[in-house]
Parts: C-alpha cells; structure tokens; sequence
C-alpha cells in the first residue's frame, strides 16, 4: 500500500488536534447565590454553603460576609462558635465554625426546610415518615422530647448525619454536619 505525504501530514494533524486537551475559552464568573429562606438544608449544605468550608469561601460562594452571633470570638481559628449572615442574631440558619471552618448548620425558623421538605413545628409522626431509618433516644432536656438522628446510606455522607430534637408531638431543633459536631446538644457549650 501507498501512502501519499499530503494524506499522511493532514491525519498527523488531525490526530494531533484530536489528542490535544480541550481548554475553555470563555471564562464565566463565579455564580454568587445570596442566602435566603428558599435554600435547603442537606446533610452537607445549606445553599451554596458547604460543610467544611472556610469563612472566605461560604463569602466568595454567597457574597454575604457571616459574622459572629452573640458573644463568639471573632478568630474562630481555634474557637467554636456561631456565625451567620451579618453576624444577624436571629437568622433563618446558624453556621457553626471549628478552627476555620464550617461543621454544622443549625435551623432557627420555621420558614427553613430540609431537601425533604421538614421544618421546625412539624409533627413528630410527619419526621418519622420522611426520615427512615432514624435512631432515637430521649431528649437530655425536654420530658417526654425525643432526639432523632438520621444518617445516610451513601458512602459519600458517612461522616455526615441530620440530628432532630422534639417535645414528643412536635421537630423544635435541626441540624446538619459533621456528625461529632451535630451529636453536640448543647452546641459549643
């Protein structure tokens, strides 16, 4: 078989842009979604703030500055402590922080829902039917109050779990994170 040169250096050069790694030519910015009470609290995230992230990333990804909440130092490099958006003392959605970085989120308002949809106020019997399997002990505070803890069946979250605290009729804490850190009752107490 005979190979004509101008046939072979055209594939050459074919083959050669085929192999060459794609690089995009159009740069976006970063997409900055504010946080708000339409976000979702997962086990990991709450918005476009994710569990492990530092104070400069949850800004960058939000472009809202979170600030202490309360009497929480304002180095929380090797401090626990609450912040959330402009340091807000009642926000829909408290940010726990551990040397740097963010380890659990807490719902403070009705008006915040999990991915699946629960929020504090709802029914006990309605948690059970959204949450499965769910572990459950008796609250350490409130008589008759059950706290529930929901881990996830992925490997991807096994470090992960969602804590719900109830008066025995009725979900008056959630939380999300870390799962030392969510097991925490009394927060950084």
């Amino acid at each position: 078989m005979i190979h004509h040169p101008k046939t072979v250096g055209i594939l050459t050069s074919v083959l050669t842009l085929i192999s060459v790694p794609c690089i995009q030519v159009f740069a976006h910015p970063p997409v900055i979604k504010a946080l708000n009470t339409n976000n979702r609290l997962s086990f990991n995230s709450y918005g476009h703030v994710k569990i492990g992230m530092t104070l400069n990333q949850a800004k960058q990804s939000t472009g809202e500055k979170l600030l202490p909440i309360g009497n929480t130092k304002a180095d929380l490099d090797s401090e626990c402590g609450y912040v959330s958006p402009l340091g807000k003392s009642n926000p829909p959605v408290a940010f726990m922080v551990r040397h740097g970085h963010i380890v659990r989120m807490d719902i403070r308002q009705k008006t915040v829902q999990t991915l699946s949809g629960l929020s504090l106020g709802m029914s006990e019997n309605r948690l059970k039917t959204m949450y499965h399997p769910l572990t459950v002990e008796p609250s350490k505070y409130i008589p008759g109050g059950h706290t529930y803890t929901y881990r996830s069946k992925l490997p991807a979250y096994a470090t992960y779990s969602m804590r719900f605290e109830t008066d025995g009729k009725t979900v008056t804490a959630i939380r999300s994170g870390k799962a030392e850190e969510v097991s925490w009752v009394e927060g950084c107490s």
